[in-house]
Formats: C-alpha cells, structure tokens, sequence
C-alpha cells in the first residue's frame, strides 16, 4: 500500500495523493459500516516488548537531544 502512496506522490504530488487518500478513507469507512465490522478496545492485545521499545527509545531521544544542547 505504501509503494503504491508513495508512486502516485511521486507522479501527482501533493493534490491528487490527498484526493486518493480521502477517497480510501472514505472507501474503508463506508465498506466496514456496511458489513458490520467493529473493533474495540478488547480486540486488541498488548505488545509485551512495548516497556523495553519506549525505554530504548527515550535513551535514543535523549541522546540526540543532547547533541544539540
């Protein structure tokens, strides 16, 4: 999906990508509300890694922040 964003950006620029964009919004949206899909909070399972993802991401954060200090 990001290849195909990304070729019609290339090609159309800004514009015409948010156009795609809105219309496969719009798209999903109207599919899923008319199927009856839903999703809720329950349905959705917790990465075990997110503690040590956040915290080497705050060491990355704070390394480069100081950096420009």
């Amino acid at each position: 999906m990001a290849d195909i964003i990304a070729e019609v950006y290339k090609q159309y620029h800004v514009t015409a990508t948010s156009l795609l964009l809105d219309r496969m919004k719009d798209l999903g949206y109207n599919i899923s509300t008319k199927s009856g899909l839903t999703v809720g909070v329950a349905d959705i399972t917790g990465l075990k890694e997110k503690p040590a993802i956040i915290a080497e991401a705050h060491k990355q954060v704070n390394t480069i922040s100081k950096q420009f200090r």
